[in-house]
This record gives structure tokens, sequence and C-alpha cells, in this order.
């Protein structure tokens, strides 16, 4: 099926170990509930070595994909959409700005 697993990590431990293997794809869980912070994302970006890097978790708006997209490939965003009140226009929001950064870093 060509199917890729990605491994998501959320400490510097989980990416200590991670980064001893040949895992392509990795996601950074930068928290659970209250405890969000964006920071996980450019610390532990730094520590692995993977070809695709997701930053999942307290992505909520314009300027947290601007942050977290310094540091990886790719974002996964569900409480963000799942709140919004016009959730069509949410996601042209985070899917526009996303191109925009993709096509400037090029």
């Amino acid at each position: 099926f060509n199917m890729e697993p990605l491994v998501e990590i959320s400490t510097a431990r989980d990416a200590e170990i991670i980064s001893r293997t040949s895992t392509r794809l990795v996601g950074i869980n930068n928290g659970e509930g209250e405890d969000k912070d964006l920071k996980k994302t450019e610390i532990l970006s730094e520590m692995v070595n993977a070809e695709f890097l997701v930053s999942e978790s307290g992505i909520r708006c314009v300027n947290d994909v601007k942050f977290v997209m310094k540091y990886v490939d790719g974002i996964l965003v569900g409480t963000a959409i799942s709140e919004a009140r016009d959730i069509r226009g949410k996601v042209m929001e985070l899917c526009l700005l996303n191109q925009e950064l993709h096509e400037t870093a090029k």
C-alpha cells in the first residue's frame, strides 16, 4: 500500500530515541488541553532528523502557523477548525497562509 507511519513525539527523550531510527515522518505534539506550547515544535524540531516534520495541536490562528512553519513541513489542526464559527473560512485562512509561506520559502 506504500504507506508511511507518522510517529508522534512530545518530549526531548522521545526526540532522542526517534533520532536513532530511520523514521521519515514525525509529528511533534505541542501538548494537551491548556498545556499546549508551540515552543515544543521549535525545540524538538532541532533534535529530530526526519524527512517530514508535522506540528500537532495548539495551532489556532495565522500567527501560530507562521511561527511553527519556520520549523516544520506541515501542520495538523483540529480544534481550531471544529470550534470555528465559519469552518470553511478557517480552513481557507490556514491553507492559503500555508501555501503563501511555502511559496515565499522557494
